[in-house]
C-alpha cells in the first residue's frame, strides 16, 4: 500500500478542530470524538520515552503528521477530549507524574500546562462527555487506585475529586469509552480485570457493574461513538487481536466485533462518529508497531490498515479525537 505524507492543515480552521463554522455531523452539541485523532507519548524500545504528538484526519486513511510535543517525554499517558480541547493525563517520565498536557485540537503546536492530577498517576483511564473529563484508576506511588477525579475542559485547572470510585478494587492498564451520559471503565490488571463498570456524568457516585469483556485482560484501548463502545486487543499471558463491543447504555457482557490486523496490547484508540482508529502498541515477539488500523462502528468486522504513525514503533501512548 502506498501512503501519502500529510502536512499540517495550515489555515484550515476547523478541519478536525474546535471554534469553527463546521458543524458536527451527528448534531446535539459538542462531542468527545471528532475528525482529527491524536496520539501522544509512549515508549520505544532502544529509544525510551517519547514526547511526540501525531495526528491524522479520521475520514482519510494515510500516514500521520507531526502535531507537536508533550511537555515532557513519558509513557502510560491517557487521553480525553471535549469542546476542541484535548488533554493527556499523567504518565511515567522516569517517575510517575501529575502533569496534564493541553492542546487545541485544531492547531498543531506543542502542548501547554493545563493543571495537575490529584496524585501522580500512570496507566489510568480517562473518558469525556465533551464538557467534563473524568480520570480514574491507574497506579500511584501508593499502588493501584480506584479513585476518580474530574476536570472541565473549558477551564484549565487541577483535577478535583469525584464523589465515588470506579470499582471495589484499584487497578490499572484498562480503557474507557463514553457517550454524553455514561462513562465506562473496562479491563485492567487488578482482581476485576474482566469487568466493565459504568457511571453517569451527571451524578458523582460510585460506578456500577455493567458486564464483562469477552475475557480478562489488561493493556487495551477504547473508543466510542454516540452508541457503541469498542475495546481493542489486550494482554493476559499472551496478546489478543479481538475487538470487544458494547452498547453504552445497555448493561450486558461485551460481544465479538471482529479482529485487529495483528494481536496488539498497549495501544490507544480514538475516532469520529463513523470510525474508530487503533494505533501503536506491542505485538507478538516483543516488537512494537507504528500501524494504525480502523473499523466502522456500524459494520462489525475485522480492522483495515489506515496508515502509519510518524514517530516510529512504540507502545503505551495516550489518544483522543476531536474537532
Amino acid at each position: 500500500m502506498n501512503y501519502i505524507k500529510m502536512s499540517p492543515l495550515t489555515g484550515m480552521v476547523g478541519y478536525g478542530g474546535g471554534g469553527t463554522g463546521l458543524t458536527f455531523k451527528s448534531g446535539g452539541g459538542p462531542k468527545w470524538y471528532g475528525d482529527r485523532a491524536l496520539w501522544g507519548g509512549g515508549n520505544s524500545d532502544g529509544v525510551g520515552k517519547q514526547n511526540f504528538i501525531n495526528y491524522v484526519a479520521v475520514p482519510s486513511p494515510s500516514n500521520a503528521s507531526d502535531f507537536g510535543d508533550l511537555q515532557s517525554s513519558k509513557k502510560w499517558v491517557t487521553g480525553a477530549a471535549g469542546g476542541g480541547v484535548g488533554l493527556f493525563f499523567g504518565g511515567d517520565t522516569g517517575s510517575r507524574t501529575d502533569e496534564i498536557d493541553q492542546v487545541t485540537i485544531s492547531t498543531p503546536a506543542n502542548a501547554t500546562d493545563f493543571g495537575n492530577l490529584t496524585n501522580a498517576t500512570e496507566q489510568g483511564i480517562a473518558v469525556s462527555d465533551a464538557t467534563i473529563g473524568v480520570f480514574g484508576n491507574g497506579t500511584t506511588n501508593n499502588g493501584a487506585t480506584n479513585s476518580m477525579h474530574k476536570v472541565t475542559f473549558a477551564t484549565a485547572s487541577n483535577t478535583t475529586t469525584w464523589g465515588g470510585n470506579t470499582t471495589e478494587e484499584g487497578h490499572s492498564q484498562g480503557a474507557g469509552c463514553s457517550d454524553s451520559i455514561w462513562g465506562l471503565f473496562a479491563g485492567g490488571s487488578g482482581v476485576q480485570n474482566g469487568e466493565i463498570h459504568y457511571f453517569t456524568f451527571a451524578t458523582e457516585a460510585n460506578a456500577n457493574d455493567f458486564g464483562n469483556l469477552q475475557r480478562r485482560k489488561a493493556e487495551i484501548g477504547g473508543s466510542s461513538d454516540d452508541t457503541i463502545g469498542l475495546f481493542f486487543g489486550g494482554n493476559r499471558n499472551g496478546l489478543f487481536d479481538e475487538i470487544d463491543k458494547v452498547t453504552i447504555q445497555t448493561t450486558a457482557n461485551a460481544s465479538d466485533f471482529g479482529n485487529l490486523t495483528q494481536a496488539t496490547c498497549q495501544g490507544a484508540a480514538a475516532g469520529n462518529k463513523d470510525r474508530a482508529l487503533h494505533g501503536h502498541g506491542s505485538i507478538v515477539g516483543g516488537d512494537q508497531t507504528e500501524v494504525i488500523s480502523y473499523v466502522t462502528y456500524t459494520s462489525p468486522g475485522n480492522a483495515t490498515d489506515f496508515g502509519d504513525l510518524t514517530d516510529g514503533a512504540h507502545a503505551m501512548p495516550g489518544a483522543f479525537a476531536g474537532d
